[in-house]
């Protein structure tokens, strides 16, 4: 009887279809496809509302990006916020965003154009940049999304929430490598790695690319380590066409990438999203997401037709549940560094471990970018492991260098004789400490100048730095009239300086730095206080050497040294300064007055506010206002007190011209911008500023100077521009308009000037004014 039963089964079960004797096991096989790679988010999502199980995933790139958020354990609702924010938006261009910039690092603002890093053996092809953007904002992000999963799993891919595989490229070998352990992170970072966009890893001593380059669809790579019984595809990328004679990019992508093998080799289905979007346009991405989605439902039938099995909503919530379950919370306790000498490896850890005790994820970000922005420092690559021991995460941070030498060349094109070039030169030595030795000389018809300076950083708890600084300035206002200076009013005005000093200063918080200085000047000023001279005559020379001690407090979020359209500027500044002042008449002088020599003592006070307060969207606007305080006495004349006089310029051509009428030794002012962002990177800025002097340097009736008190006047500068802020520099046209300014506009002229530029009206810093 027993045996007739046992019969019977066996029979029972011969007869039924094999897909309901065992669950059958579905794998997903995205591939890769720049931007169109999110179309595999909305693939995943048609799946699973239709409870259509996925026991195993393998991509490449971007569908290797999509892949490992899927497997460790995010949702297709998250993972749509993550690509879709505006995280992401900067992340695919490198930008840094404005909370994590150190600004205390920044160099001081110049009209540097194009940077190149020179090798220390000044070799070509070591100084050649390798990658488009930033890495620093992704890899960050990559160790916040899967460090928590890796521990989870415990390093091994076969346990994260879905097991998974992803591809890279060794180039060195020329063969795909496979990642089935370690950090996911550093797995995922290799696969997207796009040649020249990014800088490349090296892992276990290789150096790897994206996976496309070699494998495109990895589908062989399912079939081999996890045999499933039915593969989904989603195909986003096609096989280049092949290269023709006279087109150098086809030629350098079939030497770069190799055909991919899309004919699956175990029963399955590919999914092909119609997305036409090129591998690095990120914008419209919710129209990929929906398009793969929309294309996945259609083919739902056909494939259930061939998948029995089931998982449903319920199921899935319960074991990402249990999954997330297992991560702990990422509290650090240790810094390695790696791939740097020991000395610098202290420097480094020193930097991102400042305080050596168990700090949160967000303290470690903060330390993490203040320490990137370090100039001698190319990249940070951060992973975390966990110490099963103490339950900490350990920081290994991948550290390569930046090249020691760096050369810079910029300056300005316009229509006005302002037009300079500019050149720079660094030295980044380091170690302990960190050393910069850096040069720089503009030289054109209106403005010449060179700088010269050693600052010294050390990576203490609180940041500090110390610089010697010494600077030659030169402007020449009778070179540069174009348009204003009329044949009834000429104005040869020469302006010299020279100084040197010390200087320390911290950080305040990320986006803040204090400094405190002193500076030895010399300033020479030359003039004739009449209209009528030769080219024989000598100009009148006022010497100015003051001993200066400055104070300044300084916070910058802005978005561009000029021309920015979102962020803030907040500047307080304080100095006492000493010095004696000498006036040498020239030819021209009415009286044959001996020089006269004076002795002056003064304090100057300056608050500056620049502020965006809707800073997003097509419509910018910001408020501006600069407030003066100064004591100084009187020169010995009036042209010599109104060339010392501080001088309100609030636009780019404000500072290129000498306005008598826009300065005063106490002033405020108020401004406003309105900015239209066209399109990307192309704004059309209206602003309007007005000047109300409060004492100020005039010339009373009998042609003697005087110091006139109260507001009496009011004065006003406003523009239009359009500008396109390209990658190397702004490129700007506008219109000025000078209210109440007889220096730009005489009697019976249209106070508006024209202005043309490519590139940065930007000076070295001035010894006082």
């Amino acid at each position: 009887m027993k045996i007739k039963l046992l019969f019977s089964l066996t029979l029972l079960l011969s007869l039924l279809p094999g897909k309901f004797l065992l669950s059958q096991k579905v794998g997903l096989v995205l591939s890769g496809g720049g931007a169109n790679g999110l179309a595999h988010i909305g693939v995943i999502q048609a799946l699973e509302e239709n409870n259509i199980p996925i026991d195993y995933i393998t991509g490449t790139s971007s569908g290797a990006f999509v892949g490992a958020m899927y497997a460790a354990g995010y949702t297709t609702q998250e993972m749509k916020e993550f690509f879709l924010s505006d995280l992401f938006k900067q992340l695919v261009v490198g930008e840094i965003d404005s909370k994590d910039r150190f600004y205390f690092k920044n160099d001081e603002q110049n009209a540097s154009m194009l940077n190149l890093g020179i090798s220390k053996d000044f070799s070509l092809s070591n100084s050649l940049p390798t990658n488009l953007i930033s890495p620093g904002p992704v890899d960050f992000e990559l160790l916040k999304l899967f460090s928590g999963a890796s521990s989870a799993s415990d390093y091994c891919f076969d346990s994260l929430f879905i097991p998974f595989r992803c591809v890279a490229a060794d180039i060195n070998s020329k063969e795909e490598y496979i990642f089935s352990d370690g950090d996911l992170g550093t797995a995922i970072r290799a696969s997207f790695t796009y040649p020249f966009y990014l800088i490349p890893l090296e892992v276990n001593g290789r150096v790897l690319f994206d996976g496309g380059l070699y494998n495109n669809f990895p589908h062989e790579l399912m079939t081999n380590t996890f045999r499933p019984d039915y593969i989904i595809g989603v195909k986003v990328t096609s096989n280049d066409p092949p290269p023709k004679s006279d087109d150098l990019i086809s030629q350098v992508k079939a030497m770069l990438i190799s055909q991919t093998n899309f004919d699956l080799k175990t029963p399955g289905w590919i999914i092909e999203p119609k997305t036409n979007h090129q591998t690095f346009d990120f914008k419209d991405l919710e129209e990929v997401v929906d398009s793969g989605y929309h294309t996945a439902l259609r083919q739902i039938t056909e494939l259930k037709k061939h998948i029995a099995s089931e998982r449903t909503s319920n199921q899935l919530d319960y074991n990402r549940k249990a999954f997330r379950a297992k991560m702990h919370e990422k509290v650090i306790g240790n810094v390695t560094v790696e791939n740097v000498n020991p000395r610098k490896a202290r420097f480094v850890s020193k930097s991102l471990w400042p305080k050596a005790e168990t700090y949160s994820l967000s303290d470690f970000r903060k330390h993490y970018f203040r320490t990137l922005s370090d100039g001698r420092i190319r990249t940070i690559f951060p992973s975390l492991k966990l110490n099963p021991k103490t339950n900490l995460y350990e920081v290994t941070a991948h550290t390569t260098e930046e090249k020691p030498f760096k050369a810079e060349f910029g300056g300005v094109v316009s229509n006005r004789p302002i037009s300079t070039a500019y050149v720079g030169m660094a030295f980044r030595p380091w170690g302990k400490n960190a050393w910069l030795l850096k040069g720089n000389t503009y030289f054109g018809k209106f403005y010449n100048s060179a700088m010269g300076s050693i600052r010294a950083d050390f990576p203490t708890r609180i940041p500090f730095m110390i610089e010697a600084f010494l600077t030659f300035n030169s402007w020449n206002y009778f070179k540069s009239k174009s348009f204003f200076f009329d044949e009834d009013r000429p104005s040869y005005l020469i302006q010299k300086e020279s100084y040197g000093g010390l200087g320390i200063g911290m950080p305040l918080g990320n986006s803040g730095k204090i400094t405190a200085n002193y500076t030895y000047a010399e300033m020479n000023d030359e003039y004739y206080q009449t209209k009528d001279f030769t080219a024989d005559d000598i100009p009148d020379l006022t010497t100015l050497r003051p001993n200066s001690t400055l104070l300044e407090i300084d916070f910058n979020t802005q978005n561009s040294i000029q021309y920015a359209n979102k962020g803030l500027r907040f500047y307080v500044m304080g100095r006492y300064s000493v010095g004696d002042e000498e006036t040498n008449p020239g030819t021209t002088f009415k009286s044959a007055l001996p020089n006269k020599i004076a002795h002056h003592e003064w304090i100057d006070m300056k608050l500056l506010l620049d502020y965006y307060y809707l800073g997003k969207g097509k419509l910018r606007l910001g408020i501006y206002s600069d407030s003066y305080f100064s004591n100084i006495p009187l020169l010995s004349n009036y042209t010599a007190s109104i060339l010392k006089s501080p001088a309100f310029q609030p636009t780019p051509e404000s500072k290129t011209l000498f306005l008598e009428s826009f300065r005063a030794y106490q002033y405020t002012s108020l401004g406003h911008k309105f900015i239209v962002s066209i399109v990307k990177s192309l704004d059309f800025r209206v602003e309007a500023y007005l000047f109300l002097p409060y004492k100020k340097v005039i010339r009373d009736a009998s042609d003697q100077q005087i110091v006139e008190e109260g507001f009496n006047s009011i004065y006003s500068i406003a523009n239009s521009t359009l500008v396109y802020n390209s990658p190397i520099g702004p490129l700007s046209v506008g219109l000025n308009y000078y209210y109440n300014a007889p220096e730009i506009a005489p009697e019976n002229k249209t106070p508006l000037t024209f202005l043309f530029h490519f590139g940065y009206i930007i000076f070295n810093r001035k010894a006082l004014y």
